[in-house]
């Protein structure tokens, strides 16, 4: 799926955040370089791409609204993989991760787009790692959305 931008030409003016997590680092550095690599391939400013690197998925809300913030970003990316193991653990990071962004998302006005992997292994992890070139591509199309709304 390509993004639908209408303006094109501006795209170089986006600014755009990438909070990502070591936890999972096989997986979450692959989906940044692909994120990343897109995001320059589509026409952003690699001096306006901020970067954060933070410890685990939990900690993407603080770090994403923390570049929002202090940024003034048209849009940011959360990348994160979570893996189910053999406890409940799984499920209370993935809803408050899932909870925390969106609500990031909404006090601030500001598009965060929701690239964190929850599956059940490291396999399915593996086989959606290139899910982040879409993720930049959603960034860039919302982003865009305050010059064309």
């Amino acid at each position: 799926m390509s993004p639908t931008i209408k303006s094109s030409d501006r795209i170089g003016e986006l600014k755009i955040g990438i909070a990502a997590a070591r936890f999972n680092s096989h997986i979450t550095n692959s989906m940044f370089d692909r994120c990343h690599k897109r995001l320059l391939d589509l026409g952003v400013a690699k001096g306006n791409i901020t970067v954060a690197r933070v410890p685990g998925s939990f900690e993407l809300p603080y770090a994403i609204k923390s570049l929002i913030v202090n940024n003034d970003l048209n849009a940011a990316i959360a990348l994160g993989a979570v893996i189910k193991g053999q406890t409940s653990h799984f499920l209370f990071i993935s809803q408050a991760v899932s909870q925390g962004l969106s609500t990031v998302s909404i006090e601030t006005s500001v598009p965060v787009i929701f690239g964190v992997l929850t599956t059940d292994n490291t396999e399915q992890a593996l086989a959606r790692i290139e899910k982040a070139v879409g993720y930049a591509e959603s960034a860039v199309e919302m982003g865009s959305k305050i010059f064309d709304p």
